[in-house]
Order: structure tokens, then C-alpha cells, then sequence
């Protein structure tokens, strides 16, 4: 690990359209403020046609698009602006609260796996199945110029980040530490224009992520970071 390095930046893109998502950063915000140990920076993701719906808070750093991208465009942009800078980097969606200390167990995990980690814990929805909030270690930004496959739009990161841990064999479950998904699907929340619109990706982005695969780019990946382990 490099000693000059941050330990872990929090990437959390949000977009409101209107439909308050600003109130989901505040409260995302504020849960990570509480159950926060000290070793993570957090950056809010925006749209430049959309960032006016949402107050700067000064625990945050913020990150605006040029243009307006769809959300894995965003993160993908996000997340190689800042992999240079930290150890590690954590995706959440606005609609996640963590609910639990997170970062020293993560942090260490990752130390003990000797980096390339890929972490997640209880969304309280999927569970062990699928990692809808995820930690992994930054090396793998810096090598692959994405945290998700780049021709996707909104959906499918987290199949992808399920499939490269176990592939690498670096992929860790943690069940006592919870991260809520706090989604319409099982009446948590309402469901506003955004997740209509994030809906509507489902099938090209389950097409677009089955050709990723398919067409040998998932395992030109898993080369890429097996042969620089010792980055």
C-alpha cells in the first residue's frame, strides 16, 4: 500500500430531477458522518443541469459533469478522477443508508488479501447475492480506467463487481456490517422518475453486460489484474 496515499473515497452519484434526491444525500450524509471512523472522504456525483436542487455541505467534496451522463458514465468518470489519490473506493447509491462501522473492517481486509479487494456488505434486500454497495480496492480503477464496464448505463455494476471478485477470488461478505437499500421494490421508499428511468436500462444493459462478457473483455480484465498483483 502506499503510505502517501487516502485511505478510501466514497462515491455516491445522485441526480433529482425534482424528485428531492437531494434529501437522500443529506440523510446518506449524515449516516455516514455518524458511523464514519475516520478513514473515508466522501464525493457527491452530479449533472451540471441538476446540481442547483442540492446544498454543498462542507463534509463532502463535489464532482459535476461537464454534460449530463447516466449514472455508471458518471461514476466511471468519478472514480478515475480520484483512484490516484486513494487506496480504495466505495460506490453507494443515494438510496443506501449505512447502518453500521464499516471502514476499518473493509480497510484491513483489504490489507490482508493484499489489495485487489472487493467488499461489500447487508443491503437488507439482496443480502449475500448481490453487492448493490461496494468497496474494492483502488488498483483496480487505475488498471482497468473503470470501476464498471463503460458501455453500461445504469444497471449491472453490481453483477459486475460479484463476477470479478470471484474470478480474482478476492471477494468478501460481510453480513454484520449493513448498508440499507431503501428501495420502492419492497415498499421502503416511493418510487420517484429516477428508478422508472433506471428501470427502463434493464434489458440493454443485461445485453450490454452479457456481450462484455462474451466477448472475451470480462476475462482480458481479469488477466490484466491478475498480472499486476504485485502493482
Amino acid at each position: 500500500m502506499n503510505i502517501n496515499k487516502k485511505k478510501i473515497l466514497v462515491i455516491v452519484p445522485s441526480r433529482s430531477q425534482g424528485n428531492e434526491r437531494e434529501k437522500n444525500v443529506d440523510r446518506f450524509i449524515d449516516a455516514w458522518k455518524e458511523h464514519s471512523e475516520g478513514l473515508s472522504d466522501i464525493v457527491i456525483a452530479l449533472d451540471p443541469d441538476d446540481e442547483h436542487y442540492y446544498t454543498r455541505r462542507k463534509e463532502a467534496i463535489y464532482f459535476v459533469n461537464k454534460t449530463r451522463e447516466r449514472m455508471i458514465p458518471t461514476l466511471n468518470k468519478c472514480a478515475n478522477a480520484f483512484a490516484n489519490e486513494y487506496e480504495m473506493i466505495a460506490f453507494f447509491g443515494d438510496d443506501h443508508l449505512i447502518k453500521t462501522k464499516w471502514e476499518s473492517e473493509m480497510y484491513k481486509a483489504n490489507q490482508v488479501a493484499n489489495g485487489f479487494g472487493i467488499f461489500y456488505g447487508d443491503d437488507l434486500l439482496q443480502g449475500a447475492r448481490l453487492a448493490t454497495a461496494v468497496c474494492l480496492d483502488a488498483k483496480i480503477v487505475r488498471l482497468l480506467g473503470y470501476i464498471a464496464p463503460p458501455m453500461l448505463t445504469h444497471l449491472y455494476a453490481d453483477n459486475f463487481w460479484m463476477d470479478l471478485g470471484r474470478a480474482l477470488d478476492t471477494l468478501k461478505y460481510f453480513p454484520e456490517i449493513v448498508f440499507e437499500h431503501i428501495h420502492p421494490h419492497i415498499g421502503k421508499s416511493e418510487e420517484d422518475s429516477m428508478y422508472i428511468e433506471s428501470n427502463s436500462f434493464f434489458e440493454a444493459d443485461q445485453k450490454k453486460y452479457e456481450q462484455y462478457v462474451s466477448s472475451g473483455e470480462f476475462n482480458k480484465a481479469i488477466e490484466c489484474i491478475k498480472q499486476n498483483k504485485n502493482l
